[in-house]
């Protein structure tokens, strides 16, 4: 009987291919190529679909491994069917193990083999509030010189108030927000905010916790949106935002 092949020869055998190749019947098999342009650095195993018997799969990235990497360079995360995620370097001898969550980049390979993914630990009024804030700020850089937008103004964007709310109110109807992401998936094109690399096809294929990962991902950054608007606004109305914003998981 053929040994199956390492972790290591998996994930260098999907660099050398440039393509996801997956461990079937102790043999590394490439899967095919998205019939679509890869515009996510997510990998091109992306909505593959891999036989159960598949024992493992691996799948081309570029990325850096720390912060201090000069540049991005192309490296391989391996997922056998366990769930556990490794990266594969050329420049080393051995897979390193993932110690930390890599978000949808680890996600999409459990996804690939058919593996649940953990629940997303952050609400979803996290998205909210994002999707939120980058409007806020589209308002005040559209706004006519010396008129800077009002509170009531922008306490309506926010995809809770569906009208002009007072701070506390909007903090509150931001807290009392029960859902989990399961609806939030299911309604994944219901937002003003597009995210067009995610086709309601591909968030099929993710599940909630990968979905929200995804999301999130493509989130505008709120913290250096919020440092913008506090520049821009009259400092009255970043006194109501930050409140509006209080008493929730920050980013």
């Amino acid at each position: 009987m053929r040994p199956s092949p390492s972790l290591h020869a998996l994930g260098t055998r999907s660099l050398a291919l440039d393509r996801a190749v997956m461990v079937l019947d102790d043999q590394l098999v490439p899967l095919p190529r998205p019939h679509e342009p890869v515009r996510h650095p997510y990998g091109p195993v992306v909505g593959i679909r891999c036989t159960p018997r598949a024992a493992a799969v691996a799948y081309p990235i570029a990325a850096r491994l720390v912060r201090s990497d000069a540049t991005r360079r192309k490296l391989a995360v391996v997922v056998p069917r366990d769930g556990t995620a490794h990266i594969v370097d050329p420049c080393r001898d051995a897979p390193l193990p993932v110690s930390v969550e890599f978000g949808p980049v680890v996600d999409v390979g459990r996804r690939a083999l058919g593996l649940a993914t953990p629940a997303e630990r952050s609400p979803p009024v996290v998205l909210l509030d994002a999707i939120w804030v980058e409007r806020v700020l589209v308002a005040t850089l559209d706004a006519d010189i010396g008129h800077r937008p009002t509170w009531a103004t922008i306490s309506a964007l926010h995809p809770l108030a569906g009208a002009a709310l007072t701070p506390s109110m909007l903090r509150d109807r931001r807290l009392s927000l029960g859902v989990e992401w399961s609806p939030f998936r299911r309604r994944a094109t219901g937002f003003d905010t597009a995210w067009p690399d995610l086709s309601p096809s591909l968030a099929e294929w993710l599940d909630d916790g990968s979905f929200a990962r995804w999301v999130l991902g493509e989130a505008p950054p709120t913290p250096l949106l919020l440092g913008d608007l506090a520049e821009l606004l009259d400092e009255a109305v970043v006194v109501d935002i930050d409140e509006a914003l209080s008493g929730a998981p920050r980013w």
